[in-house]
């Protein structure tokens, strides 16, 4: 169940990067590959040849890609992971990113050699004096409609928009869908950093706790009368007069539900109702029989060790407290 979980996620984040990136090459409302480009110029053969170079390099990063999601599939622990692929997603934004660049850049050098200056149709309030001197400056002015045609390329040559005279925060995307910030505007380089902190201090603490888990040993012991399991997350105590039953059993019951806890194909640790038993707690290691099963009044606990030998000493020693309770 797992890998088909870490699979479909892996395929819908490929899917999802590589038609977005794709799309990059595909004129929209006049922007090809970050850069403005009115659509009759987009048939050219030398801007066909940039944009389809792009779309071939863009394949063989998604070839890459997958290759290098491989192996999360056959990593024991999922907290390495969550980890390999939140680093393997992050590469393969990054190399989108760096691809998109590299070709926005010949694009504009292509557009700047040939004298291809155009604007994209953005209509702009002249207000502000200081904006509308900018604009006057820079750009071309249509005096019936009063639009301003803007070519700004400059400001996005760094992958992201930063256009101190644009009083705006939130600006159309160029590359994929929604929008993006003005990082230039006052608060957007703030907001970005505590989107990123946020992010990251999320992804830390899951990553931390499921580290606690993965690592986690189960261990029982006897004080006086009370029997204690200890676990991350899942210690658990009872009296040992709760105790109604104690077997060792080879297998595990074959159906059942998590309720609250954690179950990879390493291990099961937590709440969970299993077929046969109900309500139960379960420590158990995967694949490493035996397993004690300790029946109480309303609950079943299921218990093992990495070592054969070691859990049948804990049997042992609880069917001897059961029997002189």
């Amino acid at each position: 169940m797992f890998p088909f979980i870490i699979g479909s996620v892996i395929l819908i984040m490929l899917i999802t990067l590589f038609a977005t990136y794709q799309s990059a090459a595909t004129p929209k409302k006049n922007i090809l590959l970050n850069v403005f480009l009115p659509n009759e110029l987009s048939k050219k053969q030398e801007i066909l040849e940039i944009a389809n170079s792009y779309k071939k390099i863009n394949r063989i990063l998604l070839f890459i890609f997958t290759i290098a999601a491989i192996p999360n599939f056959f990593i024991p622990y999922i907290s390495f992971v969550i980890l390999y692929l939140t680093i393997w997603f992050g590469l393969y934004m990054i190399a989108c990113n760096q691809l998109v660049m590299f070709f926005s850049r010949k694009l504009i050098v292509l557009k700047s050699n040939n004298s291809w200056f155009y604007g994209d149709s953005m209509k702009h309030e002249l207000k502000d004096k200081k904006l509308k001197t900018w604009f006057l400056k820079h750009h071309f002015i249509d005096s019936d409609t009063e639009e301003i045609y803007v070519d700004d390329d400059e400001y996005w040559i760094k992958g992201y928009y930063y256009n101190p005279f644009d009083k705006r925060t939130m600006i159309d995307k160029r590359v994929g869908f929604g929008t993006t910030l003005n990082m230039a505007a006052k608060g957007s380089k703030l907001f970005n950093i505590c989107i990123i902190g946020f992010i990251t201090v999320v992804l830390g603490g899951v990553f931390l706790l499921l580290v606690s888990l993965d690592f986690t040993t189960f261990q029982l012991s006897v004080h006086d009368d009370k029997v204690g399991i200890k676990a991350s997350m899942y210690s658990y105590e009872f009296n040992i007069g709760d105790i109604e039953d104690i077997s060792l059993i080879e297998a595990l019951p074959a159906k059942g539900t998590r309720t609250n806890g954690a179950a990879t194909d390493s291990y099961m640790l937590g709440n969970f109702n299993l077929s046969g038993t109900g309500k139960s707690k379960v420590y158990v290691y995967r694949n490493n029989p035996p397993y004690i099963k300790i029946k109480l009044r309303n609950l079943t606990i299921f218990f093992n060790t990495k070592s054969e030998i070691k859990t049948k000493e804990i049997y042992n020693m609880l069917k001897d407290l059961e029997n002189g309770k």
